[in-house]
């Protein structure tokens, strides 16, 4: 068992991608929310991703809620981006190949916002933000307990948290609105959110928040290193969905905390040691002596689930 003599609290809180990581393989949930360990190379994705993310937001702000002029709100996006991207070194991410690096460049993040308001311009969009004492519903973060849960240590309800860009109006109904980056758009790029376990519990938050939302829709930014182009997709989660969903958090919740009460936690030691590219631990996996690898491939970083990049603040030394 990889750290098993080390000393961890369980969190308060846990997210979409926490719970994910557990039900693909407890052992990485163990790794990178109980033991904070966080690749020392940082993914261009999450840094690109929370930047453009960073940008939207800023321009929303400023032109639904302070009423600025389309090329003043575009200015305070940029000067926003520009802080959030800071001293971000591309060449030291650990998806580093030239592509990656061209599509998600500084430059070209803030090209693919003015493209995007171009695409979808902000005073005829078939999606405005819901106002809210005239301000635009935006970045909409929740963090709400799970219903017959309580934290293993504190005894106090663990929370289920997270945040999406927007919450927005289509055709008079309420809508979650969501941003994705991505590299390229098949034919299952609008069908892999229809059960997304993410946009499922975002929209039982919402509604445990009074917002009656119809579904989520997506808009996909496809990035490469000679365009840059968008897709919408539109996905609904009925009320069965919903109840089914929060029945298998309260489920995995439950067997989270066995874990972490037992001290032991599995391996998948399957699908999941190669999907997405391969699983950043794998490296401990495959060796019999794992904590000598620790220095050279990992660091500590805490999640934070309702950050644009969780992994990009609260670093942590090792003891």
């Amino acid at each position: 068992m990889i750290l098993q003599h080390e000393k961890v609290q369980f969190p308060a809180a846990i997210d979409s991608s926490m719970r994910g990581d557990f039900v693909s393989c407890p052992m990485k949930f163990k790794l990178r929310s109980l033991h904070n360990l966080a690749s020392q190379r940082p993914s261009i994705h999450l840094h690109a991703g929370g930047t453009f993310a960073r940008g939207i937001e800023v321009f929303r702000r400023s032109y639904y809620g302070e009423h600025r002029t389309v090329p003043d709100a575009f200015t305070d996006a940029v000067l926003a981006m520009l802080l959030e991207w800071g001293t971000f070194e591309p060449a030291f991410a650990w998806d580093d190949n030239s592509e990656v690096l061209q599509g998600k460049s500084l430059d070209r993040l803030i090209l693919a916002l003015g493209l995007y308001i171009e695409e979808y311009k902000p005073d005829t969009d078939h999606i405005q933000p819901d106002m809210v004492d005239g301000q635009p519903s935006v970045e909409f973060t929740f963090a709400l307990p799970i219903p017959g849960v309580n934290h293993p240590d504190t005894g106090e309800p663990l929370l289920y948290c997270g945040r999406f860009d927007m919450l927005g109006v289509y055709n008079g109904a309420k809508f979650i609105v969501d941003e994705k980056t991505t590299k390229q758009f098949g034919p299952t790029w609008a069908s892999q959110w229809k059960m997304r376990a993410q946009f499922t519990g975002y929209t039982w938050a919402a509604n445990e928040y009074g917002n009656s939302v119809q579904g989520t829709i997506i808009r996909g930014i496809r990035f490469t290193k000679t365009s840059i182009d968008f897709q919408e997709a539109i996905t609904y989660r009925p009320q069965w969905e919903v109840d089914r969903w929060l029945i298998q958090l309260q489920h995995d919740a439950r067997r989270m905390i066995q874990s972490y009460r037992d001290g032991y936690f599995d391996y998948d030691l399957d699908s999941a040691c190669a999907s997405y590219g391969g699983c950043p631990y794998r490296v401990l996996c495959e060796s019999n002596e794992p904590e000598g690898w620790i220095d050279a491939y990992f660091t500590r970083r805490i999640w934070d689930p309702l950050a644009r990049n969780p992994e990009d603040t609260n670093t942590i030394t090792f003891d």
